[in-house]
């Protein structure tokens, strides 16, 4: 006679060991799967960090070219009012000795 009970244990173990296998197996892969991403994070995050340190310098350099450029400017203003100044002083001069010199060739 056929016994059933030894049947079922002979297909129940090794079902239960390879459900079980399984079940394991897949957590196991899950964290491990999770542990890559957070490296990937961590890397992605240190190249951001690095991204964000070097476009940090290259603005502060910009802001001190800018810094110069701006006071430069400023002289540069600064110069050419004086110059302006300079001119119109000056040709108000001209003028004044042409009137002058015309005023005085019209009375001889």
């Amino acid at each position: 006679m056929i016994d059933f009970n030894s049947i079922l244990s002979y297909l129940i173990a090794p079902i239960a060991t390879a459900v079980l296998a399984w079940v394991l197996a897949r957590r196991k892969y899950s964290v491990e799967t999770d542990g890559m991403q957070l490296d990937n994070l961590e890397k992605s995050l240190d190249i951001y960090k690095k991204m964000v340190e070097d476009l940090s310098l290259r603005v502060e350099m910009l802001s001190k070219g800018l810094n110069e450029i701006r006071e430069e400017n400023d002289l540069l203003l600064t110069e050419n009012r004086s110059l302006k100044r300079k001119i119109n002083s000056m040709a108000k001069e001209i003028k004044d000795l042409k009137n002058y010199y015309n005023e005085d060739n019209s009375s001889t």
